[in-house]
């Protein structure tokens, strides 16, 4: 789908949803939805044995022409300082390899599947920004494939291709935010890092421009990056998934 016909699109969607909903009372009644559309790209290092480590690197400009496809949704709900987070996202990334210790060339393939339940704190809000503080637990599901591609004839003595599936649970310690200017327009983004089990390192960073179409309904173009570095006895990941992506988020 082309970018102008989905950007009318949830403009008319945002408009109609608008006049559907009524205004919640009382109790944890500030609640909000955010769909979104990713454009990612897979980059890093997958070592699955018994295969040789493979790895995939891009320039910024190489990552932008070349994107897979993911999903992302949030849901928020909040009482006056406390509020719960959910997160969920889903892609399928793959992408030419280089096998540097054969010096030839492979594919990796990574369905990746996440879930972040967490509680947030309002630390500060005024009229035009907010500040909250994140904690909570991030699931993975990760499904990597990874080929070696050789010359027609060539063998090699050990398989060349090796698949593995894997979930994994971190904990996460973060900020979010959002700063308004006198416009319609607004800044918003989160940070967030954390470890657990075989995982050293699991951080989300994005940051968004988004414009306010209705008292309840924005648009949003931004960019999230998430890598994951996690290491096991058979398979070592140190990957990166990061693009743009267009959101529509509605308040309730």
């Amino acid at each position: 789908m082309k970018l102008c016909p989905l950007i009318m699109l949830i403009v008319l969607l945002a408009g109609s949803v608008d006049v559907c909903l009524a205004e919640p009372q009382g109790g944890w009644s500030k609640n909000r939805i955010t769909l979104y559309g990713w454009g990612s790209r897979l980059e890093g290092d997958v070592s699955l044995a018994p295969l040789p480590p493979l790895s995939v690197s891009r320039s910024f400009s190489d990552t932008l022409s070349s994107l897979d496809f993911g999903a992302m949704a949030a849901y928020e709900t909040r009482g006056d300082r406390w509020g719960l987070l959910l997160d969920l996202q889903t892609a399928s990334l793959s992408d030419q390899a280089r096998v540097p210790v054969l010096g030839a060339t492979g594919r990796i393939k990574t369905d990746l599947d996440g879930a972040l339940v967490a509680a947030t704190y309002r630390v500060h809000e005024s009229n035009q920004a907010y500040l909250d503080l994140i904690a909570g637990l991030r699931y993975w599901s990760i499904d990597t494939d990874t080929r070696i591609q050789l010359p027609p004839g060539a063998e090699l003595p050990f398989p060349t291709s090796a698949r593995d599936s894997r979930s994994i649970t971190t904990a996460q310690l973060g900020l979010k935010g959002s700063w308004s200017f006198e416009n319609a327009w607004f800044l918003t983004g989160w940070v967030m890092a954390g470890a657990g089990g075989n995982t050293s390192l699991s951080s989300d960073a994005m940051l968004a421009a988004g414009y306010a179409l209705t008292n309840r309904a924005s648009l949003l173009l931004g960019y999230r990056r998430i890598d994951i570095d996690y290491d096991s006895n058979r398979l070592d990941l140190d990957l990166r998934f990061q693009g743009p992506g267009l959101a529509l988020d509605y308040r309730f």
